[in-house]
């Protein structure tokens, strides 16, 4: 997961370069696009570090939102395809795809201990558990049942 993610990310930080300094619009100098460049270097720089600190859910997000923005820069590209546009749409892609595979991968390795035991609350045994709601279910249907009857008067 860690390889792809880093691999994916490089990918759209060469877009993302090539867009600031090497493939700039006609008219436009070094200087204009140097934030640009310097931001997308350092959000990449910033996601590979911390990718592997993160709780699986962040993982997933932090793939997500990076393989969006991927997205919309390689869609961008359609028209007029370069090597690294169509690239980092491939990069974009994988990226979001990635997300639900982490989430997915994490929750088959699980933790191996009860989250609720965290709270010192206990579970309750099955059994306790079926005849709370068949005695809650019963009792609910008899008082539907008294309810629903008719009153029968007698006439005297």
């Amino acid at each position: 997961m860690r390889r792809v993610f880093n691999l994916a990310v490089l990918v759209a930080l060469v877009h993302a370069l090539d867009d600031a300094f090497v493939h700039r619009g006609p008219g436009l100098g070094l200087g204009q696009h140097a934030l640009a460049g310097m931001l997308a270097a350092a959000s990449a720089a910033a996601g590979i570090a911390l990718y592997p600190r993160l709780r699986p859910g962040l993982r997933a997000a932090l793939a997500f939102a990076f393989g969006a923005l991927a997205i919309v820069n390689g869609a961008m590209h359609v028209n007029d395809p370069t090597v690294t546009g169509m690239l980092v749409l491939a990069a974009g892609i994988v990226l979001v795809a990635l997300a639900p595979v982490i989430l997915w991968r994490e929750r088959e390795r699980g933790t191996g201990r009860d989250p609720r035991a965290s709270r010192g609350v206990r579970a309750p045994r099955r059994g306790v558990l079926r005849l709370r709601l068949e005695t809650d279910y019963n009792s609910s249907a008899m008082s539907c049942a008294a309810r629903a009857a008719p009153s029968v008067s007698t006439g005297r």
